[in-house]
């Protein structure tokens, strides 16, 4: 699993941005995420609960398969990913 999801407030603790890279999980406070303007942004990063819900898999009769869609998808996703802390 791989990519950049929201985690909701919870009692006295403010919202995060969980970043998941193949196990290597950190959170960021989402004032300190916006205030260095890390993209994506905010508001287009999915919630903690709609990221670790699995997705149904796609029907496979365009020829290509949900697996090397996943792997061109999590390919993307790590370039992103790097991009994002390479400024």
């Amino acid at each position: 699993m791989r990519g950049l999801y929201r985690i909701a407030a919870k009692d006295d603790c403010p919202e995060d941005i969980r970043v998941d890279d193949d196990g290597i999980e950190y959170s960021i406070q989402e004032l300190i995420y916006r205030a260095r303007g890390y993209e994506p942004h905010t508001a287009d990063l999915p919630w903690e609960n709609d990221y670790l819900t699995p997705k149904k898999a796609r029907n496979s009769c365009d020829g290509d398969t949900s697996a090397s869609r996943a792997r061109a998808d999590r390919e993307r996703d790590r370039q992103d990913f790097g991009s994002n802390f390479r400024k």
